[in-house]
């Protein structure tokens, strides 16, 4: 929304030429101020901050809310997919998601294509940036399939020319 983000702004045709994005029936884009939180980074000061100012983290499995109403004062859910079993919620379905982690170092925008045929998405992180993805609706396989890599990385090329690299520079943090 607009309202509530920072420096937003419609990008102009020159903007989306640049970008090789002009054209089309749907050529539109949007610019914004924002930023990101690596939760494998900021969970742990969460935490700690958490634990200073006397809260007691309990991790267990919980087979049903009702389990907890005379422990807690608040929980917080964090169960995703096991909501399907815990509340249950039959409605549940995953969307298995793959996204590649690359050094590409000269990167410092988020960029993205909400464009079903070449949808994507940069996002830089302070080690890495992030690049994806593919979402598979219902599919509970969570092992890449063959040809996610490729996929992904020809949209976020042609989101951002020069994006590409080579495959021994992906990593896991």
């Amino acid at each position: 929304r607009s309202d509530i983000t920072s420096d937003y702004r419609t990008l102009a045709d020159r903007d989306l030429d640049i970008l090789g994005l002009l054209g089309g029936e749907r050529s539109f884009g949007h610019s914004y101020l924002s930023f990101t939180w690596e939760p494998w980074k900021v969970l742990p000061l969460f935490y700690f901050w958490l634990r200073r100012n006397g809260v007691e983290i309990v991790k267990r499995k919980v087979n049903s809310f009702s389990d907890l109403e005379d422990e807690c004062d608040l929980v917080v859910n964090c169960s995703g997919l096991g909501a399907w079993c815990l509340v249950p919620d039959q409605n549940m379905v995953p969307i298995s998601g793959h996204v590649l982690r690359v050094e590409t170092p000269w990167v410092g925008s988020v960029m993205a294509d909400s464009r079903e045929d070449s949808w994507a998405y940069i996002i830089p992180n302070r080690d890495s940036v992030v690049m994806g993805s593919v979402d598979t609706d219902g599919n509970w396989n969570t092992q890449v399939q063959e040809g996610d890599r490729e996929a992904i990385r020809r949209r976020c090329d042609k989101l951002c020319p020069g994006v590409k690299v080579r495959m021994s520079s992906y990593f896991v943090p």
